[in-house]
């Protein structure tokens, strides 16, 4: 059990401190290098409408060097995009606090019941063409919010695309997604200084490794709802597609599945060996798809 008081910014200035009870889930939902997310079911408060939340536990170890300016980051980059502004296109962050004990930092978040885009390509049928690319459209655009902020995300992948919409069968829809984890996001100028540690989820990672690339990520995750497999099944096959790629790119579960030539030449563009060779999808034909919508700009990040 957590038990939070604090000041309600509603309530007159002489009204007494607000109590919620928050009982965490005895397993996770979700776990990775950088900790564990667990539910929360709030038990009693005033009002609120978020009767549950998601939490993130991270283990400090001795709280010193590089891992408490790791955690200060991930805090820092949450808030940064928990703005109402962004709130289309990443999960929000509520607050943190620490465990009892001290030992654990804990990142509280909007609980989105529909769970990650990972756990679902599992689960489901493939998806078709459409919605492959209006989930990667959604992460796209996430992607060039965080570039134009002068963050990297660094771990792109569909266990940190969380699902906030999915059509049912018996809800026909759209689908809408948000970016999770900012666990080793990092400014740009700091990768640019190139005191950096390699980090990721291998098979996600661009060619270059020491500076996984964000576009070469994406491309991974278009192409593994596209295929229903990964392109790459180690580094080795990353680096024979380096020194031929286009002669070695694994188009051919992509033409099985009859996915269309605007679609394939883009995801080939992403996945190009080198940064250089990526640009070529800005402003590719791909993005016509998407131009009758007016809320979208077809304008790609550049990184």
């Amino acid at each position: 059990i957590v038990v939070h008081e604090f000041e309600d910014p509603d309530a007159p200035p002489s009204s007494l401190p607000r109590s919620e009870r928050w009982e965490s889930d005895r397993h996770p939902v979700g776990s990775g290098g950088q900790g564990q997310v667990f539910i929360q079911r709030l038990q009693h408060a005033g009002t609120t409408s978020r009767p549950l939340r998601a939490v993130k536990f991270i283990t400090l170890g001795d709280g010193t060097g590089k891992k408490v300016h790791r955690y200060r980051r991930e805090l820092e980059t949450n808030f940064r995009f928990s703005h109402p502004k962004y709130s289309k296109h990443f999960v929000r962050s509520l607050g943190w606090y620490l465990s009892k004990d001290s030992t654990s930092l804990c990142i509280t978040m909007e609980y989105l019941s529909k769970g990650d885009l990972q756990t679902y390509i599992i689960n489901n049928p493939l998806l078709s063409e459409d919605e492959c690319c209006e989930i990667a459209y959604q992460v796209f655009k996430g992607l060039r919010i965080m570039h134009r902020e002068g963050f990297a995300h660094r771990d792109v992948k569909p266990a940190n695309v969380l699902i906030q919409r999915c059509p049912t069968g018996d809800a026909p829809g759209s689908w809408w997604v948000k970016l999770t984890d900012f666990g080793i996001s990092k400014p740009f100028e700091e990768l640019a200084t190139g005191n950096t540690t390699l980090a990721g989820t291998p098979g996600y990672l661009a060619p270059e490794i020491i500076r996984p690339a964000d576009m070469w990520s994406l491309g991974v995750l278009m192409y593994r709802i596209l295929a229903g497999r990964d392109p790459f099944l180690g580094l080795s096959d990353v680096l024979r597609y380096c020194n031929n790629h286009t002669a070695s790119f694994p188009s051919i579960p992509l033409a099985s599945r009859k996915i269309s030539t605007e679609s394939q030449r883009f995801n080939i563009d992403l996945l190009h060996p080198l940064v250089a060779g990526r640009q070529r999808a800005v402003g590719h034909v791909w993005f016509e798809r998407f131009a009758k919508r007016p809320s979208l700009t077809a304008v790609a990040p550049t990184r």
